[in-house]
C-alpha cells in the first residue's frame, strides 16, 4: 500500500520536499486517508460503539469490503456479549462475500455456539450448509467437522453440523442418525438434554432409514417436550405408525393432534398439517374426519397443484362418505 502510495502521489511529494516535515506528514496523512475512503484502523477506535458506528456506516452505504475492519474492531473492543452477537450477526453480511469462506464459517459457528435460542442455532446452521452447498465446498466442511470429532475439539458443533449436512445434503440417513445420537449423548453428559428440535431431527433421520418404530417414538417423545411443536410431531407419529401397519396407535397419535389444534405457524405449516391428516384417515377409511380437514387445507393455500390435489382428495372424500 504504501509504494503504490508514493508511486501515485510523487508530485505532491516531490513539491513538498522543502517543507517543513510537521507539514508534509499532515499533507500525507490527508491524502492517505483520501486513498482509503476514510476508513481508520483499529488502534483510532476509542470503543466498540464508535467502531460498530463506522462499520454501519459503511453497510448502509452498501460497502461491505470497507464494513469488515470496523466491525471486526468493533468486536475485539467489546465485553457485552449481547453486543458481540450482534456485531457477529453483521459480519456473517459481510463475510459471505468473500472468496474463501473460512471466516464466513467461524462467523457462523461462532453464533451458533454462543446463541441462547434453539432455533437460531438451527437457522444458522441450515444457512452455512446452504451457502456451503451452493458453492460447491460442503466437503470442506465436512472433512472439518470430521477433524474436530477426531481431535476432540468442539465435539458437539461438530456432532450437530453433521447430523444435518447427512440428512440434507449427503443423504446418508445411518451418518445423521450416528451424529444425532452422538450430539444426544455429549448434550446428556455435559448436564443439558436434547431439545424437542433435536429429538424431532433425530425421528426424521429415523424415518428416512425406515426404522418406522423409533421415528415414532421420537416424535411422541418431542411432542411432550415443547407444546408449540407437539401438534405436529403428534401428525408425525401418526404416520410413522401407519408406516408399521400400527393403526391403534395411528389413531391415537391423530386424536392428540386433533385435541391440540393444528400448527399455525405459518399457513404453509397449517395447510401440511390439515393435509398429512386427511391422508392419514382416508388410508385409516375415515373419509368423514377427513373432510375438515381437507377443506381447511384448501383455505390455507393459494397454489394452484396443492389446490387441485386437495379438490381431488376431498371429492373422494365426500364420495366415500355417502
Amino acid at each position: 500500500m504504501i509504494q503504490e502510495f508514493f508511486n501515485s502521489h510523487s508530485l505532491l511529494i516531490l513539491i513538498w520536499s522543502r517543507a517543513s516535515m510537521k507539514s508534509l506528514i499532515a499533507v500525507l496523512t490527508a491524502v492517505l486517508s483520501i486513498s482509503l475512503g476514510n476508513l481508520a484502523f483499529a488502534k483510532d477506535y476509542q470503543n466498540s460503539r464508535e467502531a460498530w458506528n463506522a462499520g454501519a456506516g459503511f453497510m448502509n452505504a452498501g460497502n461491505y469490503a470497507a464494513a469488515q475492519e470496523p466491525l471486526e474492531a468493533a468486536f475485539k473492543l467489546s465485553d457485552n456479549d449481547a453486543e458481540k452477537m450482534r456485531i457477529q450477526r453483521a459480519l456473517v453480511v459481510c463475510y459471505r462475500l468473500l472468496p474463501e469462506p473460512e471466516k464466513f464459517i467461524e462467523c457462523n459457528e461462532y453464533i451458533i455456539l454462543n446463541s441462547d435460542h434453539d432455533a437460531t442455532k438451527s437457522v444458522t446452521r441450515s444457512s452455512l450448509l446452504s451457502f456451503m452447498f451452493q458453492r460447491g465446498k460442503i466437503d470442506q466442511l465436512e472433512t472439518r467437522y470430521q477433524k474436530n470429532i477426531k481431535d476432540k475439539k468442539q465435539e458437539e458443533l461438530s456432532h450437530f453440523m453433521l447430523s444435518e449436512m447427512y440428512g440434507r445434503y449427503k443423504r446418508n440417513a445411518d451418518l445423521a442418525i450416528k451424529h444425532t445420537e452422538a450430539l444426544a449423548k455429549l448434550t446428556k453428559d455435559s448436564g443439558g438434554g436434547m431439545t424437542a428440535t433435536q429429538v424431532a431431527e433425530l425421528a426424521r433421520q429415523y424415518q428416512n432409514s425406515k426404522k418406522y418404530k423409533e421415528a415414532a417414538e421420537a416424535y411422541e417423545k418431542a411432542a411432550g417436550m415443547d407444546e408449540r411443536t407437539a401438534s405436529w410431531n403428534w401428525k408425525d407419529a401418526a404416520g410413522a405408525w401407519m408406516k408399521l401397519n400400527q393403526p391403534e396407535k395411528a389413531q391415537a397419535a391423530i386424536k392428540k393432534a386433533e385435541e391440540l389444534g393444528p400448527d399455525t405457524r405459518s399457513d404453509q405449516l397449517t395447510y401440511y398439517w390439515h393435509k398429512s391428516l386427511a391422508d392419514l384417515l382416508l388410508e385409516l377409511n375415515e373419509p368423514k374426519r377427513a373432510i375438515p380437514h381437507l377443506e381447511a387445507a384448501l383455505e390455507k393455500t393459494t397454489i394452484e397443484g396443492y389446490r387441485k390435489t386437495c379438490e381431488a382428495d376431498l371429492a373422494r372424500a365426500r364420495n366415500l362418505a355417502q
